[in-house]
């Protein structure tokens, strides 16, 4: 609760409770599903959610100059599997424009994407 409002009647939070012990059914219908208070904790903890991640080798492709790196190669095994190739890497010009249309919604000025093209550095 917000600390500027007074709290709740003490039948409101009972009503809460018990409602949330009725498993929060929708009170627009009928019906409610009972929890399961009775949860294994030892079975619990198999579920898939819990476990510890666990590194996937990357898959072998057969375009091998494609991938820049592991995740390429996933991509790429998909790609390969539906016989589709990937698609040309993007112009300097290309690239500036999706990054500024990803980030703020509208294209570059044509100052920035000239000065972004006239930019050679490895940092551009």
């Amino acid at each position: 609760m917000p600390p500027e409002k007074p709290k709740l009647p003490a039948a409101v939070i009972a009503d809460f409770e018990r409602w949330t012990q009725m498993g929060a059914p929708d009170p627009r219908s009928a019906e409610a599903k009972p929890l399961n208070p009775a949860t294994d904790p030892q079975q619990a903890r198999g579920y898939w959610a819990f476990q510890l991640v666990k590194a996937a080798p990357p898959p072998t492709v057969k375009q091998t100059a494609w991938p820049a790196g592991p995740l390429d190669r996933f991509v790429l095994a998909k790609l390969e599997a539906h016989t589709l190739a990937p698609a040309p890497a993007a112009t300097t010009t290309e690239l500036l424009r999706r990054v500024y249309f990803d980030l703020t919604g509208l294209p570059p000025t044509p100052e920035e994407a000239m000065a972004f093209v006239a930019d050679k550095s490895a940092d551009a």
